[in-house]
């Protein structure tokens, strides 16, 4: 439990970073993008499989909810393991950059708890980017394709 502090630090600092806001911004605008490809597209999936569901004219919602559910399941799948990686290899590297990790290492802290508490705090800011995507995820119960 050493790598509570290192939590603490960077939750402090990633508040301040104007980025935080411009994540989430991203996020919705990713949720939105995969809901106007899915409905402007008319047909397949997402990610351009063809193994999806057609969604031509005589498809009812709950075809098209239940599509459109799986794609902004994968947009979301995807935000967040691209982000995560590399959010995380940016804040250590940015450690480096300002001269802050030796000062790391100077306390009780190994370089486990550190990559530990780093990604736990990007890991955050991840569930903060579904959280922005929620509403969007909602759409496809509101057009009955999936039930709870």
């Amino acid at each position: 439990m050493t790598f509570l502090p290192i939590v603490e630090r960077e939750l402090r600092a990633e508040a301040r970073q104007p980025f935080t806001h411009w994540l989430r911004v991203l996020g919705a605008a990713a949720a939105l993008a995969a809901l106007f490809l899915t409905v402007l597209r008319g047909e397949g999936t997402f990610f351009g499989s063809g193994a999806g569901i057609p969604l031509g004219r005589g498809n009812s919602l709950d075809t098209i909810g239940a599509v459109l559910f799986g794609n902004l399941n994968a947009a979301l799948f995807a935000a967040i393991w691209v982000l995560v990686p590399v959010l995380t290899a940016d804040c250590i590297s940015r450690e480096r950059r300002e001269g802050t990790l030796g000062l790391l290492f100077l306390t009780p802290l190994t370089a486990r708890d550190i990559i530990i508490g780093k990604s736990l705090v990007h890991g955050l800011r991840a569930l903060t980017l579904l959280l922005t995507m929620l509403p969007t995820l909602a759409l496809p119960l509101l057009l009955g394709g999936v039930s709870l």
